[in-house]
Protein backbone atom coordinates (compact mmCIF):
# COMPACT_ATOMS: atom_id res chain seq x y z
CA UNK A 1 0.00 0.00 0.00
CA UNK A 2 3.13 2.28 0.17
CA UNK A 3 2.46 3.15 -3.70
CA UNK A 4 -1.23 3.88 -3.30
CA UNK A 5 -0.39 6.05 -0.08
CA UNK A 6 2.48 7.60 -1.92
CA UNK A 7 0.50 9.21 -4.91
CA UNK A 8 -2.44 10.29 -3.00
CA UNK A 9 -0.93 11.45 0.14
CA UNK A 10 -0.95 15.32 -0.26
CA UNK A 11 -4.64 14.87 -2.37
CA UNK A 12 -6.42 13.51 0.54
CA UNK A 13 -4.07 16.01 2.86
CA UNK A 14 -5.52 19.19 1.25
CA UNK A 15 -9.18 17.61 0.93
CA UNK A 16 -9.27 17.12 5.07
CA UNK A 17 -8.10 20.83 5.24
CA UNK A 18 -10.52 21.75 3.06
CA UNK A 19 -13.37 20.03 4.34
CA UNK A 20 -12.29 21.47 7.93
CA UNK A 21 -12.55 24.87 6.86
CA UNK A 22 -14.39 27.28 9.26
CA UNK A 23 -17.55 28.97 7.77
CA UNK A 24 -16.37 31.94 8.30
CA UNK A 25 -12.80 31.82 6.66
CA UNK A 26 -11.39 34.72 4.37
CA UNK A 27 -10.75 32.70 1.65
CA UNK A 28 -10.79 33.14 -2.25
CA UNK A 29 -12.73 30.02 -3.91
CA UNK A 30 -10.80 30.08 -6.78
CA UNK A 31 -7.50 29.80 -5.11
CA UNK A 32 -8.95 26.59 -3.06
CA UNK A 33 -10.15 25.70 -6.43
CA UNK A 34 -6.68 25.22 -8.37
CA UNK A 35 -4.79 23.88 -5.91
CA UNK A 36 -7.12 21.10 -5.41
CA UNK A 37 -6.84 20.53 -9.09
CA UNK A 38 -2.59 20.73 -9.04
CA UNK A 39 -3.22 18.06 -6.19
CA UNK A 40 -5.01 16.04 -8.40
CA UNK A 41 -2.73 16.67 -11.50
CA UNK A 42 0.17 15.55 -9.23
CA UNK A 43 -1.60 12.39 -8.57
CA UNK A 44 -2.35 11.35 -11.88
CA UNK A 45 1.61 12.41 -12.46
CA UNK A 46 2.78 10.36 -9.09
CA UNK A 47 0.36 7.38 -11.01
CA UNK A 48 1.88 6.90 -13.94
CA UNK A 49 5.29 7.45 -12.59
CA UNK A 50 5.20 4.27 -10.27
CA UNK A 51 3.50 2.25 -12.53
CA UNK A 52 0.10 2.03 -12.03
CA UNK A 53 -2.93 1.21 -14.73
CA UNK A 54 -4.48 3.49 -16.24
CA UNK A 55 -7.97 2.48 -14.66
CA UNK A 56 -6.58 2.42 -11.75
CA UNK A 57 -5.37 6.12 -12.00
CA UNK A 58 -9.02 6.84 -13.19
CA UNK A 59 -10.32 5.96 -10.98
CA UNK A 60 -8.86 7.03 -8.09
CA UNK A 61 -8.56 10.30 -9.74
CA UNK A 62 -12.81 10.23 -10.04
CA UNK A 63 -13.09 9.17 -6.41
CA UNK A 64 -10.99 12.15 -5.23
CA UNK A 65 -12.67 14.48 -7.59
CA UNK A 66 -16.10 12.97 -6.77
CA UNK A 67 -14.84 13.49 -2.74
CA UNK A 68 -13.64 16.95 -3.37
CA UNK A 69 -17.09 18.30 -5.45
CA UNK A 70 -18.86 17.39 -2.35
CA UNK A 71 -17.09 18.81 0.41
CA UNK A 72 -16.76 21.86 -1.39
CA UNK A 73 -20.30 22.23 -2.22
CA UNK A 74 -21.86 21.68 1.44
CA UNK A 75 -19.85 24.87 1.60
CA UNK A 76 -21.58 27.91 2.00
CA UNK A 77 -21.40 30.88 0.02
CA UNK A 78 -18.77 31.66 -2.23
CA UNK A 79 -16.93 28.38 -1.89
CA UNK A 80 -20.37 26.68 -2.58
CA UNK A 81 -21.05 29.32 -5.89
CA UNK A 82 -17.33 28.77 -7.18
CA UNK A 83 -17.65 24.81 -7.40
CA UNK A 84 -21.21 24.49 -8.63
CA UNK A 85 -20.06 26.24 -11.70
CA UNK A 86 -17.56 24.18 -12.38
CA UNK A 87 -17.10 20.99 -10.53
CA UNK A 88 -13.86 19.07 -10.46
CA UNK A 89 -15.83 16.14 -11.85
CA UNK A 90 -16.14 18.64 -14.94
CA UNK A 91 -13.25 18.90 -15.74
CA UNK A 92 -11.26 15.87 -15.65
CA UNK A 93 -14.48 14.18 -16.69
CA UNK A 94 -16.63 15.93 -18.23
CA UNK A 95 -19.89 14.79 -16.47
CA UNK A 96 -21.83 16.04 -13.69
CA UNK A 97 -22.84 12.74 -12.01
CA UNK A 98 -19.92 11.57 -9.92
CA UNK A 99 -22.77 10.85 -7.34
CA UNK A 100 -23.95 7.69 -8.94
CA UNK A 101 -20.89 7.40 -10.77
CA UNK A 102 -18.38 6.83 -7.76
CA UNK A 103 -20.81 3.97 -6.59
CA UNK A 104 -20.90 2.38 -10.00
CA UNK A 105 -17.11 2.29 -10.08
CA UNK A 106 -16.48 1.11 -6.80
CA UNK A 107 -19.17 -1.67 -7.77
CA UNK A 108 -16.45 -2.72 -10.58
CA UNK A 109 -13.37 -2.50 -8.00
CA UNK A 110 -14.48 -4.28 -5.39
CA UNK A 111 -15.49 -7.53 -7.56
CA UNK A 112 -12.24 -7.41 -8.60
CA UNK A 113 -9.58 -8.92 -5.96
CA UNK A 114 -6.52 -7.80 -7.94
CA UNK A 115 -7.62 -4.06 -7.35
CA UNK A 116 -6.99 -3.39 -3.89
CA UNK A 117 -5.16 -0.39 -4.35
CA UNK A 118 -8.08 1.68 -5.50
CA UNK A 119 -10.56 0.02 -3.25
CA UNK A 120 -7.99 1.30 -0.45
CA UNK A 121 -9.05 5.23 -1.53
CA UNK A 122 -12.61 4.20 -2.04
CA UNK A 123 -12.65 3.42 1.35
CA UNK A 124 -10.72 6.20 2.43
CA UNK A 125 -12.93 8.53 0.23
CA UNK A 126 -15.93 6.88 2.37
CA UNK A 127 -14.43 6.94 5.90
CA UNK A 128 -14.29 10.99 4.93
CA UNK A 129 -18.02 11.39 4.68
CA UNK A 130 -18.29 10.86 0.58
CA UNK A 131 -22.37 10.29 0.94
CA UNK A 132 -23.23 10.26 -3.51
CA UNK A 133 -26.51 9.07 -4.17
CA UNK A 134 -26.98 8.04 -0.52
CA UNK A 135 -27.13 11.68 0.68
CA UNK A 136 -31.10 11.15 1.51
CA UNK A 137 -33.37 10.50 3.90
CA UNK A 138 -32.99 6.83 4.31
CA UNK A 139 -29.92 6.52 2.74
CA UNK A 140 -27.52 5.56 5.77
CA UNK A 141 -28.40 1.85 5.87
CA UNK A 142 -27.85 1.54 1.87
CA UNK A 143 -24.48 3.19 2.35
CA UNK A 144 -23.60 0.96 5.50
CA UNK A 145 -24.13 -2.31 3.49
CA UNK A 146 -22.02 -0.95 0.58
CA UNK A 147 -18.64 0.05 3.46
CA UNK A 148 -19.63 -3.18 4.88
CA UNK A 149 -18.66 -4.86 1.24
CA UNK A 150 -15.70 -2.94 0.98
CA UNK A 151 -14.56 -3.54 4.51
CA UNK A 152 -15.01 -6.94 3.32
CA UNK A 153 -12.71 -7.16 0.18
CA UNK A 154 -10.28 -5.13 1.63
CA UNK A 155 -9.86 -8.24 3.97
CA UNK A 156 -6.90 -8.90 6.30
CA UNK A 157 -5.76 -4.97 5.94
CA UNK A 158 -8.54 -4.20 8.15
CA UNK A 159 -8.04 -7.20 10.80
CA UNK A 160 -5.46 -6.81 12.90
CA UNK A 161 -3.15 -9.68 14.36
CA UNK A 162 -4.04 -11.27 17.31
CA UNK A 163 -1.99 -8.64 19.81
CA UNK A 164 -1.88 -12.59 22.14
CA UNK A 165 0.06 -14.40 19.93
CA UNK A 166 1.89 -11.98 17.74
CA UNK A 167 4.71 -12.50 19.96
CA UNK A 168 4.90 -16.03 20.39
CA UNK A 169 7.67 -17.75 18.89
CA UNK A 170 6.12 -21.28 19.83
CA UNK A 171 2.89 -23.15 20.51
CA UNK A 172 4.53 -24.65 23.46
CA UNK A 173 4.58 -21.12 25.04
CA UNK A 174 0.97 -20.83 24.70
CA UNK A 175 0.19 -23.55 26.35
CA UNK A 176 2.42 -22.74 29.18
CA UNK A 177 0.90 -19.87 29.40
CA UNK A 178 -2.36 -21.51 29.72
CA UNK A 179 -1.43 -24.24 32.05
CA UNK A 180 0.53 -20.60 34.36
CA UNK A 181 -3.16 -19.04 34.01
CA UNK A 182 -5.28 -21.83 35.08
CA UNK A 183 -2.70 -22.53 37.80
CA UNK A 184 -2.70 -19.02 39.08
CA UNK A 185 -6.44 -19.35 38.67
CA UNK A 186 -6.74 -22.33 41.26
CA UNK A 187 -4.64 -21.14 44.04
CA UNK A 188 -6.92 -18.21 43.95
CA UNK A 189 -9.59 -20.23 44.35
CA UNK A 190 -7.84 -22.57 47.36
CA UNK A 191 -6.94 -18.99 49.04
CA UNK A 192 -10.53 -17.73 48.65
CA UNK A 193 -12.08 -20.80 49.92
CA UNK A 194 -9.79 -20.72 53.28
CA UNK A 195 -10.86 -17.32 53.61
CA UNK A 196 -14.57 -17.98 53.78
CA UNK A 197 -13.97 -21.48 55.65
CA UNK A 198 -12.32 -19.07 58.24
CA UNK A 199 -14.65 -16.19 58.46
CA UNK A 200 -17.69 -19.17 58.57
CA UNK A 201 -15.52 -20.47 61.56
CA UNK A 202 -15.05 -17.60 63.17
CA UNK A 203 -18.55 -16.81 63.01
CA UNK A 204 -19.66 -20.47 64.29
CA UNK A 205 -17.30 -19.82 67.23
CA UNK A 206 -18.38 -16.39 68.09
CA UNK A 207 -22.39 -17.75 68.30
CA UNK A 208 -21.44 -20.99 70.39
CA UNK A 209 -19.42 -19.17 72.59
CA UNK A 210 -22.58 -16.50 73.35
CA UNK A 211 -24.21 -19.54 73.62
CA UNK A 212 -22.03 -21.09 76.47
CA UNK A 213 -22.26 -17.96 78.06
CA UNK A 214 -25.90 -17.43 77.99
CA UNK A 215 -26.22 -21.12 79.48
CA UNK A 216 -23.55 -20.74 82.32
CA UNK A 217 -25.90 -17.41 82.96
CA UNK A 218 -28.83 -19.74 83.56
CA UNK A 219 -26.79 -22.14 85.48
CA UNK A 220 -25.41 -19.88 87.79
CA UNK A 221 -28.77 -18.02 88.00
CA UNK A 222 -30.71 -21.12 88.76
CA UNK A 223 -27.99 -22.39 91.45
CA UNK A 224 -28.00 -19.38 93.46
CA UNK A 225 -32.14 -19.96 93.62
CA UNK A 226 -31.58 -23.24 94.61
CA UNK A 227 -29.14 -22.20 97.42
CA UNK A 228 -31.11 -18.95 98.71
CA UNK A 229 -34.36 -21.90 98.74
CA UNK A 230 -31.93 -24.32 100.69
CA UNK A 231 -31.28 -21.27 103.23
CA UNK A 232 -34.76 -19.94 103.87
Amino acid sequence: MNRVNEVTKDAFNALIQLRNLPKDASVRPEHLYQRLRGYVDEVIARGKQTGMTETDISDVVYALVALGDEIAQRKPGAVRAHWHQRPLQLHYFAENVAGDGFFERLERIVRDPRRIEALVVYHLCLELGFLGRFAVRGGESELEVVKRRVREGLGPLLRPEAVSRRHLPKKERLHSRSMDFIALWLGLFALLFALCFIVALRIALDRMRDDLTDRSTEVLESFAKSDQAERG
